[in-house]
């Protein structure tokens, strides 16, 4: 039972930032970073309303696999620790194509 509940703390406590960073950053007036503290964002963002929301969007799905992973672990610890594993690989790696998308579809200076 513990080891549920030190998974289950660990998933929220992993998927509550990417929340709290889509919730933020939706309303922001600001462009929101991905991770990299890009302070050039303003000149290359055309619209950053629609951007921060398809930033928001993408770091609130994120966070959501986390929150996911600790529901299954109520469940089934195999399947939670396959989700986790999953989600701080391949999610990260999609993340970071997610984003090269969205900063394409708002540049200013589209390429």
């Amino acid at each position: 039972m513990a080891e549920k509940i030190i998974m289950i703390l660990c998933c929220v406590l992993c998927g509550l930032p990417f929340w709290l960073l889509a919730t933020v950053g939706r309303k922001g007036k600001e462009p929101l970073n991905f991770w990299s503290g890009d302070d050039r964002l303003k000149a290359k963002i055309e619209d950053v309303a629609a951007y921060n929301h398809a930033m928001g969007k993408m770091y609130f799905v994120y966070g959501s696999l986390f929150i996911l992973a600790a529901v299954l672990a109520v469940f089934s610890m195999a399947a939670a620790v396959v989700l986790l594993i999953l989600n701080c690989t391949l999610g990260l790696f999609l993340i970071y194509k997610g984003y090269g998308r969205i900063l394409r579809r708002f540049e200013i200076n589209k390429k």
